[in-house]
């Protein structure tokens, strides 16, 4: 009898024992669970890099220097803004030695019509497009003739750079602008 009782308390001890193990099992994490956790952690740190590069604000804004499609020349200071959800983007500085300080805009149509060009608003309406990583549906006013062209801006070389392409019908003509070195 008294073994009988011993053998009953070691079996209870034993169940005991084997239910607390099963418990702390499930709430230890395991080799596979925490390999798991890192992955899903890691994704999303990176679909949160992504989401940071995909963001409008991040890309083309800032100033941005313009140069002489034939004598590469530079030619003014552009700065390109967020009014709103749109792209804007205004002559801050004229570079140009022949140009006087108060010349005006009198080829341009609607507002701009005789506006200086010195703060004139020359790249209008553009829209981020998260697929192509690119402002498209964007007008750029060319103040030489007037003319106003439908564009697309695409950053370059790690953002040092920013692909300018003006379109007019199937023609387009394409500049490449830089980044201002403290911006």
């Amino acid at each position: 009898m008294c073994l009988g009782w011993f053998c009953s308390l070691a079996l209870a001890s034993v169940a005991a024992f084997a239910r607390h193990a099963h418990a702390l099992d499930e709430t230890t994490p395991s080799a596979a669970a925490l390999s798991q956790a890192r992955s899903v952690q890691d994704r999303q740190d990176r679909q949160d890099r992504e989401r940071e590069a995909m963001r409008p604000d991040a890309m083309a804004l800032g100033l941005w220097l313009t140069k002489d499609d034939d004598s590469q020349e530079a030619m003014a200071w552009v700065r390109l803004s967020l009014v709103g959800d749109h792209l804007s983007g205004r002559i801050e500085k004229i570079l140009d030695p022949q140009a006087k300080p108060d010349e005006r805009c009198t080829l341009c149509a609607g507002d701009r019509h005789n506006q200086s060009l010195l703060g004139l608003e020359i790249i209008r309406s553009g829209r981020w497009d998260v697929q192509n990583r690119s402002w498209q549906q964007a007008f750029i006013l060319d103040p030489e003739n007037g003319q106003e062209y439908r564009l697309s801006l695409k950053l370059m070389d790690a953002g040092r750079t920013l692909q300018v392409r003006a379109h007019w019908g199937i023609f387009w003509r394409q500049q490449t602008w830089t980044r201002h070195q403290t911006y």
